[in-house]
């Protein structure tokens, strides 16, 4: 009986630290990939871009630092870089310049933010840890005025999806 218990117990907690897990990766690799992606706004983009990349890295630093140690409390661990699509995108970035660097800046982190919003959102909602359900209702309002800015930059979006063509 009490090996059963066990048992049970063990697939209780796998099954509700799996899709915990899962989105502490994704918002890991989300303000990896915004801290990088800020920090090449600040070097190459133009003082508007600028003033969202140092507003990115600041913010996005804060909340990575915050996940790591939450995290860390409960005895998981996350990803502590960008992936290999995140990376390709970030070379991209890397190979532009003036207003094609400025557009396509604009572009990613509007489709980027679209998807973490569904990411944290569903967590905050879901989640089965209230301690990471609390991280992701505690970020999701800054996640959307972000979205709200970079959607006020629609114009600049356009340019981008032009020069691509």
């Amino acid at each position: 009986m009490d090996r059963i218990l066990i048992l049970i117990s063990i697939l209780l907690f796998t099954a509700f630290s799996i899709p915990s897990k899962r989105f502490f990766d994704e918002a890991s690799q989300f303000n990896l990939t915004e801290i990088q992606a800020g920090k090449l706004a600040v070097k190459k983009g133009s003082p508007t871009v600028i003033k969202l990349g140092r507003e990115m890295v600041k913010y996005h630093s804060f909340a990575q630092s915050e996940l790591h140690g939450l995290v860390e409390k409960n005895g998981l661990k996350i990803s502590t870089t960008p992936d290999e699509e995140q990376n390709s995108v970030l070379s991209g970035l890397r190979n532009l310049s003036g207003k094609a660097f400025d557009s396509a800046y604009f572009s990613i982190q509007y489709n980027y933010y679209r998807k973490a919003i569904s990411i944290f959102t569903e967590e905050s909602q879901t989640g089965t840890n209230p301690s990471f359900r609390t991280y992701a209702g505690k970020h999701l309002p800054k996640l959307q005025m972000h979205l709200q800015m970079f959607e006020g930059n629609r114009p600049a979006m356009k340019i981008s999806m032009d020069s691509v063509k």
